[in-house]
């Protein structure tokens, strides 16, 4: 294990270097191409490994000897070597708890084990003066192609789709930073033999109900830098109880399917489903309780239907013993054109995003309702994808309008991104329905979610139901035919 204090200042020390990556001439993957002539003399870079193998405390020194050099050169080459020694440095990074003597582990700034989930900030803690945002970037699910007599393994994301070195770092991401800006990173640690094993990543989910109107709804007036408009905000539920009662057989549904994450749509959040008991959600310890006396096992990650209070709309990401590890705010209003209103959900100064990690496997974000939708200001799909690298987005919405959300799914591929999105059929008026979206990056696969309905998009008093979606835990790549994906969607119909 390394020194946590050398770890940190490694983690700074390629902040530092990222910073001046920002400012590059030249598109950064126009570097692979350079004569070496451009690179670091060779003196240069033995001299490095040469200190490193002294110790890591000398490596650093080096490093940090080689970085002023550049930061007082004006040198075109300058930025040359800059990426050299970020490439450099990005080997020389692990997450194992035992690695070699000349590799920077981070174990013991992130000591994931199994059973302990952790969260933590940014790597580096010079964010504020570097404006540079470090990341831990796990392994995730790769793609494939059988080549001849092999089979070749490869990012599923588009070579340059990633911003500036994102696209190069295997180890760390990062993003540029201001003060509106922070991410929480939740680290789960899994059993990952067990995905590839069966061959799938199973996501439940729930549109709660498909009753008409089922919220009570106010119209106050919002007022947004000094103008007055016509605001529209949740007050309740028509049958909290109804709704409850469709969560919790749904819920014990992803368990009976073996789901490995199960969500709601926005809004649908009772009083009742949210009430905590400590550290932990009352209600789903009780479900937790109840389950595991059948047996079963539940979603190592539930991300609840959303809840709508006080001008703030947000969700609660709870782990596979009923813990709350974090939760989601929407920080983008929906404004409804053909009713000329604008939901009364309050600006906040700061944009928080969680990232869940599960090593070997995904790094999974979650955008609610329009945050997810191209529109002026909104960067939220590029931090999350573009530059902090999340292969799997997360999208629960209450909306009227289906269509965007469907044209939308696909943008996310080129980071090798695959979309979920799932809509409460409550919240669209007439029938047939969309309800979600599942694209799977790395394949030509966009599918909705309500040609699989069983329903007959009616839903009968009752009777509940679950979308049980199955994401390949390898893609094939395969050239001329995309990888078939027949069965990835399950339609089941709950009596409750």
């Amino acid at each position: 294990m390394t020194d946590i204090s050398i770890a940190r200042e490694y983690m700074n020390t390629m902040a530092e270097l990222l910073l001046i990556m920002e400012s590059s001439p030249i598109p950064v993957m126009s570097y692979v191409s350079l004569k070496d002539s451009e690179w670091l003399p060779a003196d240069v870079t033995d001299e490095l490994e040469l200190a490193i193998q002294r110790g890591l405390d000398k490596g650093l020194e080096k490093l940090r000897e080689l970085l002023h050099r550049i930061q007082g050169s004006k040198e075109l080459v300058r930025y040359a070597y800059t990426y050299q020694l970020l490439c450099w440095m990005d080997r020389h990074i692990s997450y194992e708890k035992k690695s070699e003597p000349t590799v920077v582990s981070l174990y013991d700034m992130l000591p994931i084990s199994e059973g302990k989930t952790i969260s933590v900030g940014a790597l580096n803690d010079n964010y504020r003066e570097t404006k540079i945002w470090i990341n831990p970037k796990y392994d995730t699910f790769m793609g494939y192609f059988d080549a001849e007599d092999k089979t070749v393994f490869r990012k599923i994301s588009n070579r340059d789709a990633h911003w500036k070195m994102n696209g190069i770092l295997t180890k760390i991401s990062y993003s540029v930073w201001d003060e509106s800006l922070e991410f929480k990173n939740i680290i789960i640690p899994i059993d990952v033999k067990k995905y590839k094993k069966r061959g799938e990543f199973k996501v439940a989910f729930t549109p709660i109900t498909g009753l008409k109107d089922p919220l009570v709804l106010s119209f106050p007036d919002v007022e947004e830098k000094r103008l007055k408009q016509r605001g529209i905000a949740l007050d309740g539920h028509k049958d909290a109880d109804d709704i409850l009662n469709r969560f919790c057989t749904s819920w014990k549904a992803a368990c009976v399917k073996k789901a490995d994450l199960f969500f709601g749509p926005e809004m649908m959040g009772t009083k009742q489903m949210y009430e905590r008991k400590g550290d932990y959600l009352k209600i789903l310890v009780d479900l937790i309780e109840d389950i595991k006396k059948e047996g079963l096992t539940p979603p190592s990650i539930t991300i609840m239907p959303g809840i709508w209070k006080n001008g703030e709309s947000m969700t609660l990401l709870v782990d596979g013993e009923g813990r709350i590890i974090g939760s989601q705010r929407r920080h983008i209003q929906f404004i409804d054109r053909a009713d000329k209103m604008v939901e009364d959900i309050k600006p906040v100064p700061k944009r928080e995003f969680c990232i869940i990690h599960l090593p070997g496997a995904y790094r999974i974000g979650g955008l609610i309702c329009a945050e997810f939708l191209p529109q002026e200001g909104n960067d939220s799909v590029e931090r999350l994808c573009r530059d902090l690298c999340c292969n799997l987005l997360i999208v629960p919405s209450f909306s009227a309008g289906e269509y965007d959300y469907m044209s939308s799914l696909a943008i996310t591929k080129p980071y090798g991104t695959s979309v979920i999105w799932g809509n409460c059929c409550g919240a669209y008026y007439y029938s047939p329905r969309i309800i979600g979206g599942v694209s799977v990056a790395g394949t030509d696969y966009v599918e909705r979610l309500g040609s699989h309905a069983r329903c007959g998009h009616k839903c009968k008093e009752g009777q509940s139901c679950l979308f049980c979606i199955k994401l390949p835990a390898a893609t094939r790549m395969s050239k001329p035919d995309t990888m078939p994906l027949d069965g990835t969607i399950e339609h089941m119909l709950l009596e409750m």
